[in-house]
């Protein structure tokens, strides 16, 4: 494996190089980014799914996707990017095939945004149930994920404004719900 190093973090393979170390041959370089990213991966698919043995399995079929996908892979933007957007249309694609309404959004999310079980009346799962899917992706890839509007940009295809925006109006009304509670 050839030592390019993260200047931001000595010590850390940058994903380029090892994607072009996969290519040309090294299975180790796949092993690093399947142990960087697994647990990512599994939140972001659990928080779909609901089913821990359910999760794990589409997050197997996930990573044998970016496999194959990255024998192929040209860098046409940021690989996390396109990961993601590989997760995304495979969670998309298994509830299709099981007709099933896509749910998503975990505890993790209820503890993260700051609203807990214990909340009065409409606690905090209530208030993410009844955001749209589209917003409960968004918020579980901007406050779970850490990711910045232009990587959920891509992965949505949505434009980093309205990304913005969606946030914004999100939180808005988290923060008059949480008032309305503690009323």
């Amino acid at each position: 494996m050839s030592l390019e190093i993260n200047k931001v973090n000595p010590g850390i393979l940058l994903d380029e190089q090892l994607i072009k170390d996969f290519q040309k041959g090294s299975e180790e370089a796949f092993e690093v980014l399947f142990d960087r990213y697994f647990q990512k991966i599994f939140c972001y698919t659990f928080s779909f799914l609901k089913d821990h043995e359910e999760a794990k399995d589409l997050t197997q079929e996930i990573f044998y996707k970016l496999y194959k996908g990255l024998k192929t892979y040209q860098e046409q933007g940021k690989f996390k990017s396109w990961m993601y957007s590989v997760a995304r249309l495979t969670i998309i694609n298994r509830f299709r095939k099981k007709g099933k309404e896509i749910v998503s959004c975990d505890q993790e999310l209820v503890e993260t945004t700051g609203m807990s079980d214990s909340d009065n009346s409409s606690g905090g799962n209530d208030y993410l149930s009844s955001l749209s899917i589209v917003e409960r992706e968004i918020i579980s890839l901007r406050i779970l994920e850490k990711l910045p509007y232009e990587k959920i940009s891509e992965i949505t295809s949505l434009s980093t404004s309205y990304l913005r925006k969606v946030v914004f109006r999100i939180l808005n009304r988290f923060r008059s719900e949480v008032s309305k509670n503690e009323m």
